[in-house]
């Protein structure tokens, strides 16, 4: 029997100008799985990521962590717990790599205190995980986009945050570093840890991801494993394609064939 969620949204829904981003939204998160987020662009993907972590509110509905409301958790505590990558996330200061990771370590110092060697030790693993220690002291605002999304990545595991939520975070990478970050998600969501992605490559969604939720107009249109949910008729119904499916030891296999009309979903 599984344990009682890391996290829980329950009747979630988000309004802009009394237009519906998301709604009716029911979706947990436990320890030890990585939880994929899929469906079009504007399907509320994207809103539902920072309702869950706390940097929207939402206008229906509750965010617990472990039964308890994450609106009451004090914010200090929260930035130790959860980590998140922003669609698209760039360095935003002309600081060293370095410098970058180490704001990572915030929650638990300050601005003006000095790394301790817990800190460091952080850091230094952070980087040599997200393969950017080769180029600390190149000033960030000067790399790639690509490379600017691994030193964010890195930023985040420095907080070592039990929960980890990801927009999009391979899109702007090349295919052996889309692999390295879903692999490092994949290892994040060990034990007591766990993750929450968004992703338009469903290849990379069935290969790493426990659980898929399949958005449609701001719905949940389907959830479940990876087989559960990759379906042609699901990809048929949301996506507007037809596929091919393929189902193995390995796990489920995704080729796209065709659209089925313009315009849609």
């Amino acid at each position: 029997m599984k344990s009682a969620p890391l996290l829980q949204g329950n009747a979630l829904a988000f309004s802009i100008d009394n237009i519906e981003i998301v709604r009716d939204i029911d979706i947990a998160v436990h320890e030890g799985e990585l939880v994929g987020l899929i469906g079009p662009n504007g399907a509320g993907k994207s809103t539902l990521l920072k309702l869950l972590c706390g940097i929207e509110l939402s206008t229906q509905g509750t965010v617990q962590w472990q039964k308890k409301n994450l609106a009451d958790i004090p914010i200090e505590t929260r930035a130790k717990m959860i980590g998140y990558l922003a669609q698209g996330a760039r360095a935003q200061w002309p600081v060293s790599v370095e410098r970058v990771v180490e704001l990572g370590r915030l929650p638990y110092q300050g601005f003006l205190t000095q790394n301790t060697k817990t800190d460091q030790q952080a850091v230094e693993q952070a980087m040599a995980m997200a393969e950017v220690t080769a180029y600390r002291n190149r000033i960030a605002t000067t790399l790639s986009g690509g490379e600017q999304t691994l030193v964010m990545l890195a930023r985040i595991f420095a907080t070592q945050p039990q929960l980890i939520f990801a927009d999009e975070p391979v899109a702007t990478l090349d295919p052996y570093h889309q692999l390295h970050v879903m692999e490092l998600l994949r290892t994040h969501a060990q034990g007591g840890n766990a993750g929450v992605v968004v992703l338009h490559d469903l290849g990379l969604a069935a290969r790493f991801c426990d659980r898929l939720y399949l958005f449609q107009h701001g719905k949940i249109f389907a959830s479940g494993t990876p087989a559960e949910v990759l379906t042609q008729d699901n990809l048929r119904a949301v996506y507007g394609i037809e596929s091919r499916i393929e189902c193995s030891e390995d796990g489920v296999n995704v080729t796209l064939i065709k659209r089925i009309c313009e315009g849609h979903p």
